[in-house]
C-alpha cells in the first residue's frame, strides 16, 4: 500500500516480468512516480509532471520507462533522470513500447496515436485510429 501523501495509484507497469524481484513503476494522481517491488519498499523516483499521470510503460531492454500525463507531457526516464519530454497537442491517455524497445506509442484523447523514437523522443508518425479517445494500447 502506498502512503496517502503519494496519492492514489492510477497507472502501473512491471519491468521484466517473470523475474523474482521485478521492478514495478506506479504513477499517481499527485504526479509522482514510485518504484519498488513486492520484496522492497516503494520509493519516489520521479516528479516531473504538473498534473495526474495517466499511464506508465517500462522498456523491454533497460531501466527506462515512459509516462504520459494530463499535463499533455510524454516523458522518458532512465531510473530517476529525465531523458526527454515532448508536449502533445492533446492529452495522452496511454503509452507503450514496441517489443524491441525502439519506439514509443501514445494513444491520445482525440483518437490519434503518435509514434516516437524511444531514445530521442523524435516524432516518427501520427495516425488517426478512431473517432474517440484511445484509452489502452499495448
Amino acid at each position: 500500500e502506498l502512503p496517502a501523501a503519494l496519492g492514489a495509484a492510477v497507472a502501473m507497469s512491471q519491468q521484466w516480468p517473470g523475474r523474482s524481484d521485478a521492478n514495478v513503476y506506479i504513477g499517481t494522481d499527485k504526479n509522482i512516480i514510485v518504484e519498488g517491488s513486492l520484496q522492497r519498499r516503494f520509493e519516489i523516483v520521479a516528479f516531473g509532471h504538473t498534473s495526474k499521470i495517466n499511464d506508465v510503460a517500462t522498456s523491454p531492454n533497460d531501466v527506462s520507462f515512459v509516462t504520459v500525463g494530463s499535463d499533455k507531457l510524454i516523458a522518458n526516464w532512465r531510473r530517476s533522470k529525465l531523458i526527454w519530454k515532448q508536449t502533445s497537442p492533446v492529452e495522452p491517455l496511454c503509452v507503450c513500447y514496441n517489443p524491441q524497445g525502439t519506439v514509443v506509442a501514445a494513444g491520445l484523447s482525440d483518437g490519434n496515436m503518435v509514434i516516437m523514437k524511444a531514445e530521442t523522443g523524435d516524432h516518427v508518425t501520427t495516425s488517426r485510429v478512431c473517432g474517440s479517445a484511445i484509452t489502452a494500447i499495448r
